[in-house]
């Protein structure tokens, strides 16, 4: 499947794999890239580039409504240790980085944030994300990375931030579709 990546999309997608393979991200942030289809970094003036890329497929949860599933595309950065998809959402008349979204593999479904920037944001901000919210980690879980490296690492690349995750998630809310409210309008 085709879906134009810009190459800012690309290159975050790119950073996320650094952070993963330096050992940055890891146990208990529970995510994990997806890496069976790498698209690769083209610089192209501010072009959209096409890629084959992994997709996340939930069309089972619309069997009523493929057609209105058929119109949204999901690409799947990562997933979490059960399976669930955390997905860039490519909806109609997208005009802007796509959003972060997750497809828990119970049937949960989670807007997560306004951009693949905001998440790489969320994940090294110390908290966790777990159904739907950020949570701060338990004691066992706070030696188990090294948060300050991963802030600052991601803040060197990214620039510092003030917000916290829910309000990342929040402001994305603001800029994008309700995800929530398509999918349980749309779901079997």
């Amino acid at each position: 499947m085709e879906i134009k990546l810009a190459s800012d999309v690309l290159e975050s997608i790119q950073f996320l794999w650094k952070l993963e393979d330096e050992e940055l991200i890891g146990w208990p942030i529970d995510f994990e890239t997806s890496r069976s289809a790498r698209p690769q970094l083209v610089t192209l003036e501010s072009e959209p580039i096409k890629v084959e890329i992994e997709t996340f497929d939930a069309s089972s949860w619309f069997k009523n409504n493929i057609e209105e599933y058929d119109k949204h595309k999901f690409y799947q950065l990562g997933r979490d240790g059960t399976g669930s998809g955390f997905c860039l959402w490519y909806y109609p008349d997208l005009n802007k980085l796509p959003p972060v979204v997750f497809w828990g593999s119970d049937g949960e479904f989670h807007f997560v944030a306004g951009s693949i920037r905001d998440f790489i944001k969320q994940i090294s901000s110390g908290k966790l994300f777990f159904r739907g919210s950020w949570l701060e980690p338990d004691d066992d879980e706070i030696d188990q990375l090294d948060w300050n490296k991963l802030r600052s690492t991601t803040e060197i690349h990214l620039g510092e931030w003030s917000e916290k995750p829910e309000e990342l998630t929040k402001k994305g809310r603001l800029e994008h579709p309700d995800f929530e409210g398509w999918v349980n309008e749309n779901w079997e």
